[in-house]
Parts: C-alpha cells; sequence; structure tokens
C-alpha cells in the first residue's frame, strides 16, 4: 500500500513538472509567432448612385490568416448598425441595389482574421440624390493670412458650387466673391473686419437640385509680424525681446516667460511687460530662460509669439586699457569678470582692427592678466580675453592697444640708412637716441624725393595724419599701425603693394604711378580724394566709398566700374582702360568725365555735367538733351551718325571729328568758340551764329556759311 502511494505520488509530481515546463514554453511560442492585427488598409468611399443602378463599396485590410467580411448598414448616422443582406455583404466588395429610399443610409465593414482580432471601417454614404459628403469647418487663422473652407459633395453629373457669407448668424446670406467662390474650396484674405463671419457653400447638380451646406465661421487671431529673437548678452546688461503684430483695433501684450522648455509659462512682471518691448536684467540665474508674448486684438482674440531664449554669458566687470610702455618693458592687460561656475581665460592678440584674432602664448595668457614682452614689432597690436563661464558660454572684452615709446633710432627700428638718417636729424630734438612720447606725437612726415626703400618704422607714429613719400623707392608699404591718417601722397614709387585697411580715417589718397595690382579701399569710408591712376589694377572695389568726389583710375586694365554708390562723385578719370559699360545713373553731382579710350558702345549722362571727353570709344549714339551745362564735349573717334547740340547752348569746344556725321546744327551754340568736325560725311555748315568762334577745323569741301574771321 505504502508503496502504491509513492508511485502516484511521484506521477502527479512528473505531470505538474511538464505543466511547469510547458507553459513557459507556450508563451515563449506566442512571442516569436506574435499575430498581426486585424487593420483596415483601405477604406470604402461614400458613392452617389442613381435609383435603379448598383452602388459599391470596397474594403482593404489586412490579418493573420483568411479574413472574414461583415457588411452593416444603417439609415441615418444617428441609427444602429445592423448585418447587410445586400449582395457580397460576407465579401470585401458589397453591393447594394440602388432604390430612392436608401438616400443617406450608410454602410461600414467589420473585418475578422483567423485569430479573432476585428477592425470596423469607416461609415460611407450612399446617396442617392445630391448629398453633402463633408462640411465645411470652423476655422481660426492669423489676420493678414488667408483662410481656407472646403466642401466635397456627390450628386448627378457635374456639380457647380456657390459660396455665400453672412456677417453673423442673424444676417442674410449673399454670395461671395472671394477666390475659389465657385469651386468646392473657399480662399478668403482675412482683414480684422471678418472675424466671427459665417461661409457656407450652395451645390447643384445637373439635375437644378441644390443643397446647402452647414455655416462655418472664422476667427480672426492678432498676426505676429515679426517674432521675438534669441539673445545673448552678458550678465549685468540688459536683454531686449522685441515682437510686432497686426489685428482689429488696439492691441494688448502680455509677456511671459518660464525657465525652460518642459515648464510653464507665467506672466512676466518685468519692465515693458505689457508693451511690444521687454527688457529683461540679465543675470546669470535667468541663462536659457524663454521669453514669449500674447498679443490680445479687440475682439478678445489671442495670438502667441515664438519663444526667444536668454543666453547670459559672463559679464566683463572692468576692461583691459591701452598700454603705453617703453620699448623693452612690459605691458600689463589686465580683465575682472563674472558667472556662471569657474571661469576660464584666453587672451587673443590681432596686428589691427582689421586683422583676424589669434589666442595669445605670452606669459598669463590663460589667466585674467596678461604680461607682454614688448618688441618694434608689438607697436599698435590689440588685446583682448575671451572670458568662458561653467556654463561653456564665452564673452570677449574690449580690445586694449599697446603703445610703445622710447624708441631707439638704430638699423633695427628703422633698416633704411636714409629713413633712419630723417628721423635722426629731424624728429629726435633731444638728440638722445630715442623717440620719446612727444618725439612720437608728430602729425606730419614729409619724405618725398627721397631715395627711401623700406619705411619700417612709420608704424611707431600713431597720430601721424598726413604722411608725403612720393618718389622714393618704396615697393610696399603697410601703415595699419597709423590709424590718425587723414592723407597719403605715395605716388611714383613702383610699389607692389599697399596696405591702408587699417585706415579708417582717410580722406585723400594718391598712390598712381605705381604697380600695384590689388588695391583695397573698402574700410576707407571716408574717402573723398583717390587717384589710383597709372598702375597694373584689373578691378577696383569703390561700392564702400560713398564720399568720393574725385576718383582717378585712369591707364590701368580695368573691364568695368561700379559707381552705383557714389552719389557725390564729382569728377572721373577713367580713361585708358577696357571699359566695354559705364552705369552713371547714380552719379548725380558729376561735373566733369573723362572716359576716352575704353570700348563704350554707348553713354548716358547726368544733367549737371559740364565736361565729356568720350574720344576713341565705340559710341552709335549719345543723348545730350538734358546737358543745359554742357561747356566741353569731345566725342572724336567713335561711330555717331548724329549728334544733336541744339539744347546744349553753353557749349565752348565741340570735336566730333572722326564719326559717321552727315550733318551738324550748331545754329543755338552762340557761345562756341572752337569747333572741330573733320573726317565725317558732312557736305555743309552754318557758323553764322557762332560769333565767338575762333577754332574750325573742317574737310576741304565742306560749304561753310558764315565763316569766322580767324581758323
Amino acid at each position: 500500500m505504502k508503496h502504491k502511494l509513492t508511485k502516484r505520488l511521484v506521477s502527479i509530481l512528473l505531470s505538474a513538472m511538464m505543466i511547469v515546463v510547458m507553459l513557459p514554453l507556450a508563451g515563449f511560442g506566442d512571442k516569436v509567432g506574435a499575430a498581426t492585427a486585424a487593420k483596415i488598409t483601405t477604406q470604402p468611399k461614400s458613392i452617389y448612385s442613381a435609383a435603379g443602378t448598383t452602388a459599391k463599396f470596397t474594403v482593404a485590410a489586412t490579418g493573420t490568416g483568411t479574413l472574414k467580411y461583415q457588411w452593416q448598414s444603417r439609415k441615418n448616422s444617428s441609427a444602429s448598425w445592423a448585418n447587410s443582406g445586400q449582395t457580397g455583404a460576407k465579401t470585401a466588395t458589397l453591393s447594394v441595389s440602388v432604390i430612392d429610399g436608401l438616400n443617406g443610409w450608410q454602410f461600414r465593414c467589420i473585418v475578422t482574421d483567423a485569430n479573432g482580432s476585428q477592425a470596423t471601417s469607416n461609415a460611407a454614404t450612399l446617396f442617392t440624390k445630391l448629398g453633402i459628403v463633408t462640411q465645411p469647418k470652423s476655422t481660426t487663422a492669423q489676420v493678414g493670412n488667408t483662410a481656407k473652407f472646403s466642401v466635397t459633395a456627390l450628386g448627378k453629373g457635374t456639380l457647380t458650387y456657390q459660396w455665400q457669407s453672412r456677417k453673423n448668424s442673424t444676417s442674410a446670406w449673399s454670395n461671395s466673391g472671394q477666390t475659389g467662390a465657385k469651386t468646392a474650396t473657399l480662399s478668403v484674405a482675412t482683414v480684422a473686419g471678418l472675424n466671427g463671419w459665417q461661409f457656407r457653400c450652395v451645390i447643384k447638380d445637373s439635375t437644378g437640385a441644390t443643397v446647402n451646406s452647414g455655416a462655418a465661421t472664422l476667427t480672426l487671431i492678432p498676426k505676429i509680424t515679426e517674432q521675438p529673437k534669441n539673445v545673448t548678452v552678458s550678465a549685468g546688461s540688459t536683454a531686449t525681446f522685441t515682437v510686432a503684430a497686426n489685428g482689429k483695433e488696439t492691441l494688448t501684450y502680455q509677456w511671459q516667460s518660464r525657465k525652460n522648455s518642459s515648464a510653464e509659462w507665467s506672466n512676466s512682471g518685468l519692465p515693458g511687460a505689457n508693451t511690444a518691448t521687454l527688457s529683461v536684467a540679465a543675470v546669470a540665474g535667468l541663462h536659457g530662460y524663454q521669453f514669449r508674448c500674447r498679443v490680445t486684438d479687440g475682439n478678445g482674440n489671442r495670438s502667441a509669439s515664438d519663444a526667444a531664449t536668454l543666453t547670459v554669458a559672463p559679464q566683463i566687470v572692468s576692461q583691459p586699457v591701452d598700454q603705453y610702455v617703453s620699448l623693452g618693458n612690459t605691458a600689463t592687460f589686465k580683465v575682472s569678470a563674472t558667472g556662471n561656475g569657474t571661469l576660464k581665460y584666453q587672451w587673443q592678440s590681432r596686428k589691427n582692427s582689421t586683422s583676424e584674432w589669434s589666442n595669445s602664448g605670452q606669459t598669463g595668457a590663460k589667466t585674467a592678466t596678461l604680461k607682454v614682452s614688448t618688441a618694434a614689432g608689438l607697436q599698435g597690436w590689440q588685446f583682448r580675453c575671451v572670458v568662458t563661464d561653467g556654463n561653456g558660454l564665452s564673452w570677449g572684452s574690449r580690445a586694449a592697444t599697446l603703445t610703445m615709446y622710447n624708441i631707439p633710432i638704430n638699423e633695427k627700428t628703422f633698416p633704411d640708412p636714409i629713413f633712419r638718417s630723417e628721423i635722426k636729424t629731424y624728429n629726435d630734438t633731444n638728440k638722445d637716441g630715442k623717440l620719446g612720447e612727444a618725439e612720437l606725437a608728430i602729425t606730419q612726415l614729409d619724405l618725398c624725393c627721397l631715395a627711401i626703400e623700406n619705411l619700417k618704422g612709420i608704424e611707431f607714429f600713431t597720430s601721424l595724419k598726413t604722411l608725403y613719400c612720393y618718389d622714393c623707392s618704396i615697393a610696399s608699404l603697410d601703415l595699419s599701425a597709423n590709424t590718425e591718417l587723414l592723407t597719403l601722397f605715395c605716388w611714383n614709387n613702383g610699389m607692389t603693394n599697399l596696405n591702408v585697411s587699417n585706415n579708417k580715417k582717410l580722406k585723400n589718397l594718391s598712390c598712381d604711378y605705381n604697380e600695384l595690382t590689388n588695391l583695397n579701399v573698402s574700410n576707407n569710408t571716408a574717402l573723398q580724394f583717390l587717384c589710383c591712376n597709372s598702375n597694373n589694377l584689373t578691378t577696383i572695389d569703390v561700392s564702400k566709398n560713398t564720399n568720393l568726389t574725385y576718383f582717378n583710375c585712369a591707364v590701368n586694365g580695368l573691364t568695368k566700374l561700379n559707381l552705383s554708390n557714389c552719389s557725390k562723385l564729382d569728377t572721373l578719370f577713367c580713361e585708358n582702360n577696357q571699359i566695354q559699360s559705364l552705369n552713371l545713373s547714380a552719379c548725380t553731382a558729376l561735373h566733369e568725365l573723362h572716359c576716352y579710350s575704353n570700348k563704350l558702345t554707348s553713354l548716358t549722362v547726368n544733367s549737371k555735367i559740364s565736361l565729356l571727353d568720350a574720344d576713341d570709344n565705340s559710341l552709335t549714339s549719345l543723348n545730350l538733351s538734358a546737358c543745359s551745362n554742357l561747356k566741353n564735349l569731345y566725342v572724336s573717334s567713335n561711330k555717331l551718325t548724329k549728334l544733336d547740340v541744339t539744347k546744349n547752348t553753353n557749349l565752348v569746344e565741340i570735336n566730333c571729328s572722326v564719326n559717321q556725321l552727315t550733318s551738324l546744327n550748331v545754329s543755338n551754340n552762340t557761345k562756341l568758340t572752337s569747333l572741330e568736325c573733320q573726317s565725317n560725311s558732312i557736305t555743309k555748315l552754318d557758323v553764322t551764329n557762332c560769333t565767338l568762334l575762333e577754332n574750325l577745323v573742317v574737310d576741304k569741301s565742306v560749304v561753310v556759311t558764315g565763316q569766322p574771321a580767324v581758323g
């Protein structure tokens, strides 16, 4: 008995173990072969079908195993669904025998897969009469934008549409004239007065039946026309956020803030919180805060601007200051800053204000104090410190300039012997062999007509305003340290390089008769007088030189010249180049133009011109009718077939020889003293009214009436 009980117990335990083992195996198998739930991939569509026809509704679905279909129907959207008995009710396609009584009935399909998973399709409507499938929806839009209302309808034949509008629910409907008013989609150009207006569509089919859509309401909110921008400032500064909007009547503003993008917005109490401009006193704790503005119009409708982020960088409490030290001594630059966490420092230096910054390797370059061992080559150099806080945010200090004095007058500081001798003779006033502060403070140097080849050492004269170094032998000239320079005359040196990019105060520059292939004057915005003729320039950009009054770029290799910003230009010499077109429309102050020996085919000049020298071009026509001030006209060696000077009654000289003129009327040019018109096709010339004429040059074959006594 005990033996039988033991065998039975073992059998029960083995069975239990098998169950325990099998359960996780079954579960594992379910995960590996997980069934796909039934899913509708193509919804049935609403249909218009006349009585006596067959309407077909189709559905497509996916799922595990063989799918089963059951179509259902209901009389309208508020009725209960019931299984359909129509043809194909248990297939993917339902065929409905259409009768008038089925108008507005709805059909859907329930799809079941092999695992019993079900998916139900959308409802599709059967229309036997004209009907609306999709009603227009109420819309909210910003003032100034376009609001769209759409309707979908089914009916017999081609449908026609007429959108209507009304001011409110108690007003009468009237046909709309907005874009798309006779289509299924109406586009409404929104203005503030349209807030609350309603829109509907009247639809007609080919039988003449009509149906009205439901009314959709337009709600207008203010339009944000200028979003507030992200701002980065140093701690202790004021950050300003600005918004601009338009909308109905007087707009009101409420700025809001939040700590970060996941925090809740709250109304701000900062200065300007109820205006279009918010002012934020930046402190380290506000780093990363976001600000937006909610704008409300006269209807009480509201728009919110985008969020703008405040970045608070370290604050420079004490800026580095300019240093004046004796050459060979140590210059010390200091900075003081505050910010989040431990601050890091990196001093940088550059040769001048137009150069790029680079990290310094001087003593203390990564501390708050930089010590610079001065050398002659560092005169005029600038130093700044970039401070970085614990957030990785950086802020740069102001640039401080190094100026040195007690400069020894030797071969190292002034390597050119002639230049060095001039400095010793005329500038070392106390004869100590050094240039002190007062001796370096000169404002003018006259070095012209000397055999100087190198002006190294000129950088020590940082107060220099006028430099004459023409008729020397200077091949290269860098004046980047002479930031006070106003006038530079350096012509006839054989110079191949000239750097005036840092001379922002320069007004007068004459560098003609050199060998320059490039001249950068883009930073010389104060320039009034520029003479760079007789060089090897193929291009020159004067677009930033808006103060130019005199410009001579003659005898170069220029092919074009942009003078669109030179409205003050009075005199222009651009002869002996390869210029094909010259647009002078912006040069409204131009009085004197010398553009001979180019490749011009046309030319338009302003009414103030008094001298025009356009000899030796390819001009075929020239309109001078507005140039009442013109006194001197030189247009020889062109291709002119006609020249009208009847309106130019102030002309004193005309040279139009070597053209293709057949006639010339000078009866109105009573002030004329010189006229040259030979080598044309003129057969007769009347100069009776030209009583002041002293010089007349014509072909021998020309019959001249009123021949002057002298000529």
